[in-house]
């Protein structure tokens, strides 16, 4: 069974930038496994912003039409 640790580590690039990149540490051969989890979180964090973006979007457009209905 695989043992997969997230850890926070600077690459050197990052740490000029001085932001952190969650990297995953694998203790075992399944690389598999870890890239899965990588990219699920990817995709959770894809499908947040996707959704703040549609809210955005419908108070924009509820903006828009107050304000068209106004004049």
């Amino acid at each position: 069974m695989s043992q997969i640790v997230r850890t926070n580590v600077k690459s050197p690039r990052q740490q000029k930038r001085g932001q952190k990149e969650e990297f995953f540490v694998r203790r075992t051969n399944d690389r598999i496994e870890a890239e899965h989890l990588r990219f699920s979180d990817y995709l959770v964090k894809n499908e947040s912003k996707r959704q703040a973006d549609r809210e955005n979007d419908l108070i924009s457009a509820r903006k828009q039409a107050e304000n068209f209905l106004k004049q």
